[in-house]
């Protein structure tokens, strides 16, 4: 599952497209390259860890990449364009391609950046003054194509630094970027280049063509603390042109980065399975947060990632990172400390899946009591013999009290006679026995009867 990162910068937009469209405004500047955020997960759904069921863990990848346009590098400019038209232009560049470059340069400015024109000629002309209208500004470069005259370089500087001391802004850089082949009719004097030293302009000079006099365009240059470049065919003034503006840029995102992950208190993480070590790893109110420290400098389309296992012990919706997680760093162009958030991340904790288990079986039923035992009927006697039993050994089995209500059933069978014998003896022995009673109690009568009598006798 892919997650789409949050964005704490917006990309500052530079057109570089050489005469088309408008120049950018004020409006359309945000701030310079920034940091590009996502994370995505291996699945958005693990069983937590209550649950005996799996997978309980799941990988994550956060990564950032340093993303966007280039930022401005120095403060904004103030910058006279000194365009050679004399005679000698119309050999070495008969295309007017020179004003195609220069006008690619105007359209790399951006407010309060603010541009002018000065015409080399024999008798040099302010085109234009130091202004944020850029197309008025390209507009009067396309009116002063037209080569002829000689080249004056003393007045044409002169009237370059004069603008610039008096409109130009000396809390920007004050800049004249000066194109010619090097061989003035009427050359700059010391005076003017101690003017331009003075007032800290610096003079960035272009030469153009096979024969080039390097010497004098470089003394120029170095002497006012700016650049000299040389190119022998018009066709390659533009991309020398924009190469002189993107010095004034940088392409660097940030530098002293530190990354900083906290997760939520029911995210458990595995802290052994980062790729990348962290370098502080603690625990804060029952939440891991994670920190790792990045040196040096990350420049567009550098990109950094990191890898590790999480688990939860919540269920359903959730979120994995806290609210102060992201990038903290410092932009190299601004001096100023930034934070990019991550993005909020969120998996689900399984609840239940499928139909619920059935419920358990009822228990075995009871087993039946056993059935009483079997009566066996008494038999009747045969036919004939009735008269021979006596009465008094036939009793109903309702009658019977002791072992003749036990084992009643069985007489018929046989039985009953051996256990009536039993039965008939017990009851004689227990005659016999109350019999020996009574003749031991009638004696000690006697006795008493004997002594009474005795003692009668004796009185």
């Amino acid at each position: 599952m892919m997650m789409i990162g949050s964005v704490f910068f917006v990309s500052l937009v530079l057109l570089s497209a050489v005469g088309t469209g408008e120049a950018l405004t004020s409006e359309d500047i945000e701030v310079g390259p920034y940091f590009d955020v996502s994370s995505d997960s291996s699945r958005d759904r693990i069983w937590p860890l209550q649950s005996n069921r799996e997978p309980k863990e799941m990988s994550m990848n956060l990564s950032f990449q340093a993303t966007g346009e280039r930022a401005l590098k120095f403060e904004p400019q103030d910058t006279i364009m000194v365009v050679d038209f004399s005679q000698g232009s119309a050999i070495w560049d008969p295309e007017h391609q020179r004003i195609d470059a220069t006008q690619a340069y105007v359209d790399n400015m951006v407010s309060p950046d603010r541009a002018g024109v000065v015409k080399l000629a024999s008798n040099a002309t302010l085109e234009h003054r130091l202004s944020e209208d850029y197309a008025s500004v390209k507009r009067s470069l396309e009116m002063a194509q037209e080569p002829g005259g000689r080249t004056n370089y003393e007045e044409s500087i002169y009237k370059a630094t004069e603008e610039l001391i008096q409109r130009g802004d000396p809390d920007k850089q004050r800049l004249q970027i000066f194109l010619s082949d090097g061989y003035p009719t009427y050359n700059v004097t010391e005076e003017t280049m101690d003017m331009v030293r003075e007032n800290n302009i610096s003079i960035i000079t272009v030469g153009i063509g096979e024969y080039v006099n390097d010497p004098l365009l470089r003394w120029m240059a170095n002497t006012t603390s700016g650049e000299y470049h040389h190119v022998e065919e018009a066709g390659q003034l533009v991309e020398t042109y924009l190469e002189i503006s993107d010095q004034f840029y940088t392409d660097e995102t940030g530098e002293d980065i530190g990354v900083k992950v906290g997760f939520k208190e029911h995210i458990q993480v595995d802290t052994d399975s980062f790729s990348r070590v962290p370098t502080n790893v603690t625990r804060i109110e029952n939440r891991t947060v994670v920190e790792w420290d990045i040196d040096g400098v990350m420049s567009l389309g550098d990109e950094w990632n990191v890898g590790f296992n999480i688990s939860t012990r919540k269920r359903g919706h959730q979120s994995v990172f806290s609210e102060a997680s992201g990038l903290y760093y410092i932009q190299p162009w601004s001096g100023e400390h930034n934070f990019t958030s991550l993005p909020d991340h969120s998996i689900y904790g399984i609840i239940q899946t499928g139909a619920p288990p059935p419920p358990p079986p009822p228990p075995p039923a009871a087993a039946p009591p056993p059935p009483p035992p079997e009566i066996f009927p008494m038999p009747s006697p045969p036919m004939g013999t009735a008269s021979l039993v006596p009465q008094a050994a036939i009793q109903p089995v309702t009658q019977a009290t002791g072992y003749q209500a036990l084992f009643a059933p069985f007489i018929g069978l046989g039985m009953g006679e051996a256990l009536k014998d039993t039965v008939d003896m017990e009851q004689k022995e227990g005659i016999s026995m109350r019999a020996g009673k009574d003749s031991e109690e009638k004696k000690e009568k006697d006795k008493e009867s004997s002594g009474f009598g005795y003692m009668l006798n004796e009185r």
